[in-house]
């Protein structure tokens, strides 16, 4: 690896290094990435233009998943209602989704996949298709303007002869409307060995062998190491950027979602 530069040698000698950001953020059509059956994502109701409440169903607890859409649907709200001078309040859900169909470390395509099978998770528990096991009672869909499900899943392309990056994959899905927006994001690269290791090993991503293999070097030597995990380890291998922001995980989804609110959030609000 003589274009990297080593950061850490580990105990069984393993070195982690220095890593650069690949890919392009894009706006993809879910139709051709998605198998046919997960393609059909039913609208249930018409158009209710005069309820203000617009529900938001995560398809996800985790916070670091959570906040950088909630950034997103600002701006679609925002646009959305602009022209109608009607205030918007968004009511949020978070649903615990047990199985996304791609495993613990999804390849590309199989992030938009893993987006796209969580939203349609969600949907089978609320037309009961699926047990309601959730925490909270099921909503009401008849008291909303708009339904939203925001779903966030990473996944790691493989680039042929080229260094494997991870990248996350946003699907936005309007219940009613049945609009979907779908884009691809970039990220950092991901270091060969360690992603043998990953692929070698049932259910553990790359993250989780990085954490595994370097946390107890990073919990010592950095000062804000209490944000990293396996989920969130992108910082230790790229840094800051030029303006001095840390890249971590949230880093790249705001990419994404600021490209999607660019480019693509039109075919939301048509």
């Amino acid at each position: 690896m003589t274009d990297e530069q080593k950061i850490v040698c580990c105990k069984n000698g393993l070195n982690l290094y220095a890593q650069e950001a690949y890919g392009d953020c894009q706006i993809v059509d879910t139709y051709t990435i998605v198998d046919q059956r997960l393609t059909k994502l039913e609208t249930l109701l018409p158009l209710r233009e005069c309820k203000t409440e617009v529900a938001v169903f995560y398809t996800t607890e985790k916070e670091v998943k959570v906040a950088p859409l909630r950034e997103m649907l600002k701006g679609y709200a925002e646009r959305l209602f602009a022209s109608k001078g009607v205030k918007v309040y968004f009511k949020e859900f978070f649903f615990v989704v047990k199985d996304t169909g791609v495993g613990e470390q999804p390849y590309d395509p199989n992030g938009i996949v893993g987006a796209v099978n969580r939203i349609q998770y969600v949907q089978n528990l609320l037309n009961g298709k699926i047990e309601w096991s959730q925490k909270f009672a099921k909503p009401r869909l008849e008291d909303f303007h708009r339904i939203i499900f925001p779903s966030l899943e990473s996944d790691i392309k493989k680039n042929g002869a080229m260094t494997a990056y991870d990248k996350p994959n946003i699907v936005f899905y309007e219940y009613i409307t049945g609009k979907i927006l779908a884009g691809m994001g970039r990220g950092p690269g991901c270091q060969a060995d360690l992603l043998k290791l990953a692929q070698e090993t049932k259910d553990i991503t790359y993250g989780s062998v990085v954490q595994e293999k370097f946390s107890e070097w990073i919990y010592q030597s950095i000062n804000n190491s209490a944000e990293f995990s396996g989920s969130n380890w992108h910082w230790i291998v790229l840094g800051r950027d030029e303006n001095w922001v840390l890249r971590d995980r949230a880093y790249f989804v705001n990419i994404l979602c600021d490209h999607m609110m660019q480019r693509g959030l039109e075919q939301l609000l048509k």
